[in-house]
């Protein structure tokens, strides 16, 4: 299971590309919501929806972690 932000964003960005449908598991959003104030302060103010957040997710991963991704 992944674990950190650029995981969860690599593994959305990996179903993306095969067609499959991209969700997020109650565990790892919360594992997300512990490591990502962006995150966690967005799902306790119910700005994004189950929908939208793996979007936010690749999005924050862009953001924060340019310099880690291959």
């Amino acid at each position: 299971m992944p674990d950190t932000l650029l995981e969860v964003a690599e593994s959305l960005v990996i179903n993306a590309e095969r067609g499959e449908e991209g969700g997020i598991r109650a565990k790892t959003l919360s594992t997300l919501c512990d490591a990502c104030p962006f995150i966690a302060a967005a799902v306790r103010a119910k700005a994004v929806t189950s929908s939208r957040l793996p979007c936010l997710v690749i999005n924050l991963t862009l953001t924060h972690h340019r310099d880690d991704l291959v």
